[in-house]
């Protein structure tokens, strides 16, 4: 059976320095469906749930495909290629020179964009002018692991581990309101993922990510995402929640992403 959706919390921040002890718990096992629930824990406490739905692939080789609705969004048109789009550490050289970031901190962006697993390339916000209102831009970036992946058992899991990264923070981008520092926490509240095309997933090659903001009031912002493949199609639809809380004046306040990711 293949992963077909994962609908994830994230309880406590996790700390990198401490094991993990994943509980899993077999809910359901059928002829076409499976369903496990997952508890991670650190010290004895729950940091992280998600409920996991496995399906039996359909045949081609029967008449199951004639069962089959089909539709699917189209690959965008004039995204710009990889190769146009700059690399994350000459995306820091320009903020760096336009005064968006320090020294410092543009040395810490370059040591993680250099340690990440995944190679990013921003391809820019659609609609990104002053009177359009946030819900109607996309933010468009594209991502590929660096280097192959020969283990086929690898790329869904991959595609998971990503589709996090800079997630939440798309209802700050194309809101002007939570721009130029101004939001003071940020933190992911929890994520849904849907698989489209899991047998012909790889993230060893550039997919296009595309992410929208839907609605964002009560310290809490909404995103969604499209991930594909261009030879493919769409391979997954991810939604995230959040925590977001403009920055107020309080002491020792900033805006720290919590590193959600297990």
């Amino acid at each position: 059976m293949k992963i077909h959706s994962m609908h994830c919390y994230f309880i406590l921040a996790g700390n990198a320095a401490v094991p993990i002890v994943y509980h899993v718990e077999n809910v359901r096992s059928g002829r076409s469906y499976a369903t496990r629930s997952v508890h991670a824990k650190q010290k004895g406490q729950t940091i992280f749930t998600t409920t996991c739905s496995f399906t039996r692939p359909v045949s081609e080789d029967t008449d199951e495909p004639r069962r089959t609705v089909q539709h699917s969004i189209k690959f965008p048109k004039e995204v710009p290629a990889p190769e146009d789009c700059l690399t994350g550490a000459q995306m820091i050289n320009k903020w760096l020179s336009e005064g968006r970031v320090g020294a410092e901190v543009a040395e810490f962006l370059k040591q993680g964009e250099a340690n990440d697993p995944f190679e990013f390339r921003r391809a820019g916000i659609v609609n990104d002018t002053p009177e359009t209102d946030p819900t109607h831009k996309l933010q468009r970036q594209w991502v590929r692991a660096r280097g192959n992946i020969l283990d086929e058992g690898t790329h869904l899991p991959a595609l998971a581990y990503f589709s996090d990264s800079s997630f939440i923070g798309t209802a700050s981008r194309v809101n002007p309101q939570a721009r130029s520092g101004q939001v003071g926490m940020k933190v992911s509240l929890d994520h849904t993922i849907y698989f489209h095309n899991a047998r012909n997933t790889r993230v060893d090659r550039w997919l296009l990510v595309e992410s929208d903001s839907p609605w964002a009031a009560d310290e809490r912002a909404l995103v969604t995402q499209r991930i594909w493949d261009p030879e493919v199609g769409l391979l997954a639809t991810c939604y995230q929640e959040g925590l977001m809380r403009l920055r107020d004046g309080r002491e020792g306040e900033s805006e720290n992403h919590v590193n959600s990711k297990l």
